[in-house]
């Protein structure tokens, strides 16, 4: 009888549960907008922006004529929770770097000559903390610096939650990753 009681005691006790939940992200709320324009050859310049409120993601895209937007393809989707706890992340870190830079990442250009290195925009609102990037597409399809890196990151996760980018999986280089 007593083993029985013993067996009892301890099979009951493997029954309780010692998973821990799981924490919330640190990241209350994330706004971003990201914005790609590039010159080509042949054509006007091309344009991509995309913008993250609320769980959900606005994206555009088209040309750029005379001064004024074109756009081509416009289209809004629901974020999932664990592609928007990535993008999060990915927001940041490129924030804490964009803090600590002393300034290392490529200059803005304009998106109008034909042999241009294009423009990138990001900009952040982390919990009311907001912060910014603006540089060369080239500093995002071919980072040097950490906030580059982390800044093309960022790029590349919002692109593959957009669901408008004009049928280009790559933007000049800088993929949906």
């Amino acid at each position: 009888m007593k083993k029985t009681h013993l067996l009892f005691i301890l099979l009951a006790g493997c029954s309780a549960s010692d998973v821990q939940p799981k924490p919330e992200s640190t990241i209350a709320d994330i706004s971003g907008t990201v914005y790609l324009a590039k010159s080509t050859l042949l054509r006007p310049p091309v344009f991509e922006q995309h913008v993250l409120r609320n769980g959900k993601i606005f994206s555009e895209c088209g040309t750029i004529r005379n001064g004024k937007v074109i756009i081509e393809d416009q289209q809004m989707s629901s974020v999932d929770s664990k592609r928007l706890e990535t993008i999060k992340k990915s927001a940041l870190q490129l924030q804490d770097s964009l803090k600590e830079s002393d300034g290392k990442f490529r200059k803005l250009e304009s998106s109008s000559k034909i042999f241009d290195q294009g423009i990138a925009k990001i900009s952040l609102d982390l919990d009311g903390s907001t912060s910014e990037l603006k540089t060369n597409l080239s500093a995002m399809s071919n980072p040097l610096y950490t906030t580059e890196i982390l800044g093309a990151k960022f790029v590349q996760k919002v692109r593959k939650s957009s669901p408008a980018t004009c049928g280009r999986i790559s933007f000049f280089g800088i993929k949906k990753g």
